[in-house]
């Protein structure tokens, strides 16, 4: 029954056993992975309202550097998310993302200026968010040359690293 139920959705996923009858074979990684494409697609359907700005799907004129912005800020969570992938042991959840943060990295309660490697001194480094990717920028440089920090995000992750938690675990 789960395996006919997930077949609909998860086909690659999926394997019969006809010597075990109707067993389900998962790759998860594969599987979670799905998900989060999934979870990031769903974003692009949130409401449209004057007021609000969806840093995955929408680009920021005035501070973006160009129109890759949403693309940067979509590969960013991702690639944040993937490293979790069956290994983070708590979720911690913020009511919005900031406009100086998550804003320009894509991830909430981070800073592109985290990313950049501008919180060194803090023992915060960019390797803390992700690891398999290059960080990018999505702000123009003029704005503020060692990228948007936002002070939730400074705190929040001082606080991670400061209390010898992992931040990928």
């Amino acid at each position: 029954m789960l395996c006919n139920f997930l077949m609909n959705f998860y086909a690659p996923f999926c394997v019969r056993n006809p010597f075990l009858g109707s067993r389900l074979l998962l790759t998860p990684e594969p599987i979670f992975q799905l998900m989060i494409n999934n979870f990031i697609e769903s974003l692009k359907y949130s409401p449209k309202r004057a007021d609000v700005f969806n840093p995955w799907w929408e680009t920021d004129p005035e501070n973006d550097i160009d129109d890759k912005g949403p693309i940067i800020r979509r590969q960013q969570i991702f690639q944040y998310m993937k490293e979790r992938i069956g290994k983070a042991k708590y979720l911690l959840v913020g009511e919005a993302i900031g406009y100086q943060g998550g804003h320009f990295s894509g991830i909430p309660m981070t800073s592109e200026r985290i990313l950049l490697g501008g919180q060194k001194k803090r023992g915060i480094l960019p390797e803390h968010v992700f690891s398999e990717i290059k960080p990018n920028r999505t702000s123009k440089v003029s704005l503020k040359p060692l990228g948007f920090s936002e002070p939730t995000a400074t705190i929040v992750w001082g606080h991670i690293i400061q209390s010898n938690f992992n931040p990928k675990y």
